[in-house]
């Protein structure tokens, strides 16, 4: 029994290896879940690249040139709820199937247009600051801003975006049309919670100089980027890279070791650094910023090849090898903390793969830099920083 499952252990890293290092193709077909008929025009693809491919008039669809063994699949149609499928190494050669349920009719989704452009009006600022993003790489167009619908509760301040169709979005600073499936996007305050999925069709240009500039505004995003970081966390080099990172630990007044680092009179109460920690209220507390080493927080599996972040701790990470945005300092009011945070909301460690996409993104909190960013200033999970 022993060696039969050394055998398969064997076997299953021959297949990780084999895939890491040569392509495959996807094969699959969407049909109705109540007539079991191929559905065409749906769009497959896989979240946060530019894998796609539309169903023919039978439902089937092909994605070519996969390399990953770990992502999400999805499956959108206007006409039908969207599927989300979690793709594995297991899963390679089969042939999928996809089920989708008609979508529900939502009531409140029914605008006349006059409201639909009034809205828009109102609120389209606050979706492009807060969604799109403000930086010197979101120069943007939301090419069909009538699927928006906006919802405003004055009482509690909250601001809700959905959308009836995929939203489409036109980066002409990087180079993508971004196609965006979104559910609601909540502004509650200082506080922003959505959830989406993406791809992105990179843009062509017969003028050297645009591509050029598509290109070098790429290559300078990813640098210090989180994409960059995941990446660098994965092979383990990121003070050759350039980053440092800290682990911050939050000591509360009512706990022994806060009189061992502060007195009652010099207590800062304001929250310096982004800390994700509702369980005590208290407003007189210190951040200890300790530096550590990159293992004490990595682990490697070694039968999926997946690294894990396992930072009980959020971490603060600072990139030293280019100079922050302007603007960014602007926006922060040019503190001495101008660097990004990132944090999980639950005890289960974040998984990243090769390519730096990273599991379960529900679970994470990012802050500072990054977050600053927004979806605009984000480059496809399958970018190449080494064109």
């Amino acid at each position: 029994m022993m060696n039969i499952n050394r055998y398969y252990i064997l076997l299953l890293l021959c297949l990780v290896s084999w895939v890491s290092s040569y392509s495959y193709t996807i094969n699959g077909k969407v049909i109705t879940a109540q007539s079991k008929q191929g559905i065409a025009g749906a769009v497959v693809f896989i979240n946060n690249t530019q894998k796609y491919a539309l169903t023919d008039s039978s439902g089937n669809f092909s994605i070519e040139n996969i390399s990953e063994t770990y992502f999400d699949i999805v499956v959108a149609h206007k006409l039908y709820a969207k599927l989300i499928y979690r793709y594995s190494a297991g899963n390679i050669g089969k042939k999928l199937s996809f089920e989708l349920e008609q979508a529900p009719v939502d009531s409140v989704l029914i605008q006349s247009d006059s409201l639909i452009r009034l809205n828009n009006l109102k609120w389209s600022n606050a979706f492009m600051s807060n969604f799109v993003g403000i930086s010197e790489y979101a120069d943007c167009e939301v090419l069909n801003p009538e699927v928006l619908r906006f919802f405003y509760e004055p009482k509690k301040n909250i601001l809700t975006i959905k959308a009836t169709d995929q939203i489409r979005i036109i980066n002409e600073a990087l180079g993508y049309l971004m196609n965006i499936c979104l559910d609601d996007f909540v502004i509650e305050g200082t506080v922003i919670s959505y959830n989406r999925q993406i791809y992105f069709k990179p843009l062509h240009s017969k003028n050297a100089a645009v591509a050029e500039k598509w290109n070098s505004n790429r290559e300078k995003l990813y640098k210090g980027s989180l994409q960059h970081f995941m990446r660098s966390f994965y092979t383990n080099t990121l003070e050759n890279e350039g980053f440092s990172i800290r682990k911050i630990s939050r000591i509360y007044d009512n706990e022994p070791a806060f009189q061992k680092y502060t007195r009652s009179s010099e207590i800062n109460v304001a929250k310096t650094v982004f800390v994700n920690d509702s369980t005590n209220n208290s407003g007189r507390f210190i951040d200890m910023i300790e530096r550590i080493n990159t293992n004490e927080i990595r682990k490697q599996d070694v039968n999926s090849q997946a690294v894990f972040f396992t930072s009980k701790n959020p971490v603060q990470v600072t990139y030293k090898n280019a100079y922050l945005p302007y603007d960014y300092l602007r926006y922060i009011g040019f503190k001495n903390y101008a660097t990004s945070f990132i944090s999980s909301i639950e005890t289960n460690p974040i998984r990243i793969e090769s390519n730096g996409s990273y599991f379960e993104s529900a679970n994470i909190f990012i802050d500072g830099y990054w977050a600053w960013l927004k979806i605009a200033s984000k480059l496809p999970g399958d970018y190449n920083a080494n064109r």
